[in-house]
């Protein structure tokens, strides 16, 4: 299988990130398939929250301020 095979099966990987693991860093085709997915618009900040530790939440379930100021420079980034 090639490399341009294994980009059609892998729909969690937009082409200019396929290109840039796979031909620009010279990562094992089917180790990027497997490991590395594209993220865009909230999808960023749930992959980025959601293993975040119970003491990084206020009682309320709020994240904290600090968390909430890194998350906000991450927006910049995405948006």
């Amino acid at each position: 299988m090639n490399i341009i095979d294994t980009h059609q099966t892998n729909n969690q990987l937009a082409p200019n990130h396929w290109h840039e693991w796979v031909v620009n860093s010279a990562v094992d085709p089917k180790l990027t398939a497997l490991n590395v997915r594209s993220l865009s618009g909230s999808e960023v900040y749930e992959y980025l929250l959601y293993a975040l530790s119970q003491t990084a939440r206020r009682n309320d379930g709020r994240l904290r301020d600090g968390y909430l100021r890194r998350s906000r420079r991450v927006g910049c980034m995405v948006g």
